[in-house]
């Protein structure tokens, strides 16, 4: 067997190059090894792959996406096609409506405010203007819907310049109170017929079991206060409207497509000054409670209560002064 090589070519070796001993000559190589992945140019390769693989996965991963979003898109569309449009699907948990309050802030049930303090007394006042217009914008001549001037000074037009007594010259907070909206539901035609209701409300002033046959009856009295049972903070309390009930005209709630307006009933709050303690370390005397309750024969069996918790402070550092003030006394005692 003859060799082939030209005799005057000459011989190539080829030398191994030993790997890297250093920790830099590691580094480097597998930097080296690291920018050849990222960009071959010798097989004109990015991340290992040419132009063509890349277009390769790149229209099956284009299609197996389009595929994706075209399944849910048809799931959606047959999940919304089983649903009522003008109703809820599911109806039958809820049996009585709740009672709710307006204006809150800091809970579901608490009004918090600062009575020399503006901008927390605006948060109430701007949270009313904007649910009062609400109800003014949707309102339509010809509808059957509540008409909220029916709320006197604690309408939109008629409390505007007072801020519904969310004012440093007019503390006369105005309360809100209205039932949640529960699908189909509609007061008894029969009022208060119940034993311990009637019993409940028999020494409410102008009370009329005839009266509130037309729709839910709503009323409200101060709890007693812990820590000075024989202060009354609230001196009397308005209803707007005056017979204090939110009228059976305007339920039920059965079309969730049109705007429902539910029906209110405000509450005047004329508050005693003298029972206000805006000085010394009694700060949770200028805190007390209201509790509403609902009536009606279609609403659980002795009305829907509503506590509510009203706390004023003279202004928004006297909670933290009395609160510095009050640690360092326990640190001096502890001293």
């Amino acid at each position: 067997m003859t060799s082939t090589r030209d005799e005057s070519e000459p011989l190539r070796t080829t030398t191994k190059v030993p790997p890297p001993t250093t920790i830099g000559g590691k580094i480097n190589a597998q930097l080296e090894g690291l920018k050849t992945f990222l960009w071959n140019p010798v097989k004109g390769e990015v991340c290992g792959r040419n132009g063509k693989s890349w277009g390769k996965i790149g229209l099956f991963y284009l299609i197996f996406y389009l595929c994706l979003a075209g399944f849910w898109a048809a799931m959606l569309a047959m999940a919304l096609a089983c649903f009522p449009q003008d109703r809820p699907n599911l109806t039958q948990y809820l049996g009585s409506p709740g009672l709710s309050v307006q204006p809150t802030l800091e809970g579901a049930s608490t009004i918090k405010f600062h009575q020399t303090d503006e901008k927390s007394r605006m948060l109430y006042s701007d949270q009313i203007k904007d649910m009062l217009n609400f109800y003014k914008d949707n309102r339509k001549a010809g509808e059957e819907l509540f008409d909220q001037s029916v709320l006197s000074s604690c309408a939109f037009t008629a409390g505007i310049s007072e801020e519904w007594g969310y004012s440093q010259s007019n503390t006369q907070p105005c309360i809100y109170l209205r039932l949640n909206k529960v699908w189909d539901w509609i007061p008894s035609s029969a009022g208060i017929t119940g034993e311990e209701e009637l019993e409940t409300l028999k020494n409410v002033t102008a009370f009329n079991a005839a009266v509130v046959k037309g729709g839910v009856y709503v009323h409200c009295e101060e709890e007693e206060n812990d820590k000075k049972p024989d202060v009354k903070f609230v001196k009397e309390m308005k209803y707007y409207p005056g017979d204090k009930l939110l009228l059976k005209k305007y339920f039920p709630y059965n079309n969730q497509t049109r705007v429902f307006l539910s029906p209110l009933v405000a509450v005047k709050l004329t508050l005693v000054s003298a029972a206000f303690n805006f000085t010394g370390d009694d700060r949770l005397s200028n805190e007390f409670h209201i509790i509403c309750t609902a009536y009606n024969d279609n609403i659980k069996k002795g009305g829907v209560k509503k506590r509510i918790t009203i706390h004023i402070n003279s202004s928004p550092h006297t909670t933290a002064a009395w609160g510095v003030l009050s640690v360092c006394m326990l640190a001096l005692r502890i001293l």
